[in-house]
């Protein structure tokens, strides 16, 4: 996985004839000038023109917080209600 991060990060960037502005993915920025939305939500079916953009708008779902170590450390312990047993 880490290869490939590196891989990412050393693309060349490529400027847009349209707005010319520099970017890794032409194709994905390309659908911000064409309308084009292909990525969906899949819990309210919102359409976005770039998959980051579904990621950051998830969160106002609750579905895409992720809790630090801290957080979990200092979470509130489960309470679980007391069986009884016969």
């Amino acid at each position: 996985m880490e290869l490939s991060k590196q891989k990412e990060s050393t693309r060349k960037k490529r400027r847009c004839n349209v707005c010319q502005k520099e970017v890794k993915n032409m194709k994905e920025h390309m659908m911000t000038h064409t309308g084009e939305k292909p990525y969906s939500c899949s819990i309210c079916k919102k359409n976005f023109a770039q998959p980051h953009i579904v990621k950051k708008h998830m969160v106002i779902h609750g579905t895409e917080k992720k809790q630090t170590r801290l957080e979990i450390a200092h979470a509130e312990p489960l309470k679980l209600p007391l069986c009884v047993s016969l």
